[in-house]
């Protein structure tokens, strides 16, 4: 089984508030029902699609409110684990966990093959590769880990701080999670 959980507040009262890649998170709405949902949908990989924060139903996902707290790029966390907690499936399932300004693709596998729990896939766009935690730490805006990772390691164990990708990462490290 593979499961997605994405976390957005792109219906949330402040969506209107502009997000660090210069645009407002309200315009995350058009993008999730329009590309990301549907391509999500017609590639037939996914068992379930969660979208979890200030969103809306739909028919391609369930959707799981989880309202903001701190307004800050901490929030993820706390939905994070709130969307994991929604999914099904077994210790060894996989669940891609992403921000809802990205889009994964299958062929963007982020491991070189190796039977690993957590995969970090590099981030692209247009012009190429985008900065990413590369060796150092895991890709927070998107990634695919094992389902006894997430219960392992809550996504709010990283700590409500701004680098919380790299707090997540010493976390499974602590765990000795590679």
């Amino acid at each position: 089984m593979i499961s997605c959980v994405i976390n957005t507040i792109a219906l949330a009262k402040d969506a209107d508030r502009i997000s660090s890649g210069g645009r407002p998170y309200s315009e995350r709405a058009w993008l999730l029902k329009n590309v990301i949902l549907p391509w999500y949908h017609s590639l037939r990989v996914f068992d379930e699609i969660i979208v979890v924060g200030e969103y809306e139903e739909g028919p391609y996902h369930r959707y799981v409110p989880c309202p903001q707290t701190r307004h800050n790029e901490t929030d993820p966390l706390v939905m994070r684990d709130a969307g994991f907690r929604a999914t099904s499936g077994e210790k060894d399932d996989w669940i891609l966990f992403q921000h809802d300004d990205h889009l994964w693709s299958p062929d963007n596998r982020g491991y070189t093959g190796e039977d690993v729990p957590v995969c970090s896939p590099s981030r692209r766009d247009a012009d190429g590769p985008l900065a990413d935690g590369g060796q150092e730490y895991v890709n927070g805006h998107v990634l695919v880990m094992r389902r006894w990772v997430a219960e392992q390691v809550p996504w709010v164990s990283a700590g409500f701080v701004h680098a919380w990708d790299v707090g997540y990462t010493k976390r499974l490290a602590e765990q000795g999670i590679p």
